[in-house]
Parts: C-alpha cells; sequence; structure tokens
C-alpha cells in the first residue's frame, strides 16, 4: 500500500487514527497493521463501486470481510482487519459499529501440544552441545521464559538472595518474577564460571 494515494480526508482520517493509537499506547507493530489494514479497505471500496456501482455503500463492510474471508479465511487477518476497523469506525468517524452487524469468527479450538515427560528434558538437555546449550535449555524449562525474553536477560536479572529472575519487558511490554530453583542456580553459576559473561547472561560469542 505504499503507492496508494490518499486524499486530503483519508490523510487526515490516518493522521487521526495514528495518533489515536498512540495515545492508545498500541504498539508501533499494531499500528502500521491497523493502517495498512484500513488502505487495503479503502482500495476495496474503490475497486468495488466501480465495477458495481449500484452496491449500497453500507453494505461495503460486509463485502470487505466476505472478500477476506474467501481470500484469507476467517483467521489473524480477518481479525486484525476487524480491529482496526472497528477502532476506526468507533472513535474516529463517530459510527455504530454494530448497526452493520459485522461479527468476529469464533476462535478455532486448537488441540493441545504433545507434552515432553521429565525424562525426555533430561535427555534432551543432558545431549545438548556444551555446558551452555545445556544451561539455556535448563532455563527456558524451569522458568517458562519465551526466547526473546531469555535473549535480553541480564546477570544483574537472577537475583540468588530472594531466588528469582526479573524478566524486563516481556509480552506486552510488563515486567514479571518468575521463581529460581536451586537446581538452576547450581547450574547457572557452574555456567558463569566456565564463561564469564559481562553482561547479558547468554551474551553473542561471534560479538
Amino acid at each position: 500500500m505504499k503507492n496508494k494515494i490518499l486524499s486530503p480526508t483519508q490523510a487526515q482520517y490516518i493522521a487521526d487514527f495514528r495518533c489515536f493509537l498512540l495515545m492508545r499506547n498500541y504498539s508501533l507493530t499494531t499500528i502500521k497493521s491497523y493502517i495498512s489494514a484500513l488502505n487495503l479497505y479503502w482500495s476495496f471500496c474503490e475497486k468495488t463501486l466501480v465495477t458495481d456501482p449500484k452496491l449500497d455503500k453500507t453494505k461495503l463492510l460486509g463485502a470487505w470481510f466476505w472478500h477476506v474471508t474467501q481470500k484469507y479465511g476467517a483467521g489473524t487477518f480477518y481479525n486484525q482487519s476487524y480491529s482496526s476497523l472497528k477502532l476506526f469506525y468507533v472513535h474516529i468517524i463517530k459510527r455504530d459499529w454494530a448497526a452493520y452487524d459485522i461479527l468476529r469468527p469464533r476462535r478455532r479450538v486448537n488441540p493441545l501440544p504433545d507434552v515432553m515427560s521429565p525424562e525426555e528434558v533430561d535427555r534432551l538437555i543432558a545431549h545438548a552441545g556444551n555446558l551452555k546449550h545445556q544451561t539455556i535449555l535448563m532455563t527456558l524449562y524451569a522458568t517458562g521464559l519465551r526466547v526473546a525474553e531469555l535473549a535480553q536477560l541480564k546477570i544483574a536479572d537472577v537475583d540468588s538472595k530472594t531466588m528469582v529472575i526479573h524478566v524486563r519487558e516481556g509480552k506486552g511490554g510488563k515486567d514479571r518474577f518468575v521463581p529460581l530453583s536451586e537446581p538452576l542456580l547450581a547450574i547457572l553459576e557452574q555456567y558463569y564460571t566456565q564463561y564469564r559473561p559481562m553482561e547479558y547472561l547468554f551474551y553473542d560469542e561471534k560479538k
């Protein structure tokens, strides 16, 4: 949508929408996605009205979501577009979203993933290439940290006095504490003695 030429009205709507999303503390990635979804909707409206000038404009939203369902399915993009347009209609152009009778699709109930047994986890850790890899796997398993959170973990975040690990700016940009077990502390101390990281616990050896 980078080459789309916006009318002055559309450009002002985009500016107002971006300001609204920033004020509501949406992430820059989400803002970009929502504005892209709005631009795609506008392009669809322009093409649809050209090919079918008799189409009632009040039915464009329904036609758009039918198009999205047919092309992308009732999944991530549908929900992204739904959230974007609902916010835009309600807060920017002050329309009654309920009047359009657009429903968000029901979420699929995904089957639960297979869970490794403690014995399988022990074998996986034991067969890791070296102490660093073993420590990484054990930390992930013992704390439930995401890989991105683990990569940002600093030495100062591991508190052996209170036996907690401080996770900074995790999912949703929120901080939290996770328990630090005695076995994990022991392997972390062994890892630290051997590798001597400076700031980040699991530093990149290539740097």
